[in-house]
């Protein structure tokens, strides 16, 4: 059975029995240890949003010292409000990750420096690793976690940016409530998937029309029905609409930057004419908003890190966890989850290779 104070347990007893034996069992335990190297921190987390400000307060909790280094880039500064956060709801994110970072502050052992993280190193002999900011001053720790997002990549199209988490929206779950029973686009590249968002969305929107932007082809429709044979039969019975159109603008017409449910955008088309729609979901790419984690060399796949259940990437002693990692969610609530994981996993991990180095044992309990 996994107990998960057993390296806690195990370095309390090696001191125990260490005042206990006689002076040469003393020197010949003390020629035994091993010395961890001297660190600025036991741990460094690169992301100071809703994942990388849990991870700090999850190692803060049991008085690990950790810093959060945070650029102050956020996947959802652009959101009017935050939703599916019990507690929280229709909260403003900066107001959060205000309260937040003042609430974890008051724990000794945490920081948050407020800069870039330009590369990372692995020192093998520590083994340990140095971070450098962008103005080349370099923090050492035991520990790495990546928190430091994905990054969206939204078309030219004049207009999106603008709108962009002001009326188009990218998650379903954090603002496809507040535009309930409205006219709603899809936007992004004809594909399966695009097709089977406009059914899940039913529940919400019955007034759906897909924006394919001239990505609508008949080689792409015919990989779609390899993929989902019954997708034509599906949308008719739902009254989805598919407009192939080349997309010229997209312009607000109504409603305020600040507040939901009021938003009405006129769709331009490169060919002449327009629609209209109340909010649009979109399907837009992301990538990794750094890339450090090419720089470590981690496994990536679809453009995510790679991460087992406990939220560790292929080198081990770095952890990946929000939305830039792989285990398959992106959401606020997803983002404090796996950072929790990580916490605890890195705190098993920093007391399990504590007790090795006291005891001189080569496998504490716990450590990997």
């Amino acid at each position: 059975m996994h107990v998960p104070w057993a390296p806690l347990l195990l370095a309390v007893s090696s001191i125990v029995a260490t005042s206990l034996a006689s002076p040469v069992d003393v020197i010949t335990a003390a020629s035994r240890q091993k010395v961890i190297p001297p660190t600025d921190y036991e741990v460094i987390i690169i992301g100071g949003g809703p994942a990388g400000l849990s991870a700090l307060s999850a190692l803060a909790r049991v008085r690990r010292k950790a810093v959060v280094f945070d650029s102050g880039e956020y996947r959802n500064k652009d959101t009017r409000h935050q939703h599916d956060v019990y507690g929280w709801d229709g909260a403003i994110p900066s107001v959060v990750r205000s309260i937040a970072r003042r609430q974890i502050l008051s724990y000794p052992s945490a920081s948050i420096v407020e800069t870039k993280i330009m590369d990372i190193e692995y020192i093998e002999e520590g083994p340990i690793f140095t971070a450098t900011d962008y103005k080349g001053k370099r923090y050492t720790a035991r520990k790495i976690v990546l928190a430091s997002g994905m990054r969206d990549i939204l078309p030219p199209t004049p207009g999106i940016r603008a709108a962009w988490g002001k009326g188009i929206y990218w998650c379903t779950w954090c603002d496809g409530y507040e535009n309930r029973d409205r006219s709603l686009g899809l936007l992004g590249n004809f594909s399966t998937e695009v097709i089977k968002t406009s059914i899940y969305v039913q529940s919400l929107n019955k007034d759906v029309i897909i924006y394919a932007d001239g990505t609508w082809s008949y080689n792409a429709a015919a990989k779609v029905t390899e993929e989902f044979p019954d997708w034509q039969a599906q949308l008719a019975s739902y009254n989805v609409s598919i407009d192939n159109r080349p997309i010229a603008s997209i312009d607000r017409v109504q409603g305020s930057v600040t507040e939901e449910g009021e938003d009405e955008f006129e769709v331009k088309f490169k060919s002449g004419g327009s629609t209209v729609r109340q909010a649009f979901l979109a399907g837009f790419p992301a990538e990794q908003a750094s890339d450090l984690a090419q720089r470590l060399g981690l496994e990536i796949s679809d453009q995510k890190i790679v991460v087992n259940k406990d939220m560790e990437t292929s080198m081990p002693g770095v952890y990946a966890i929000g939305d830039a990692n792989s285990d398959g969610s992106s959401n606020v609530a997803h983002a404090m989850s796996s950072a929790r994981r990580a916490g605890v996993t890195i705190v098993h991990a920093l007391a399990a290779e504590d007790a090795q180095a006291l005891s001189g044992t080569q496998n504490a309990p716990g450590h990997k």
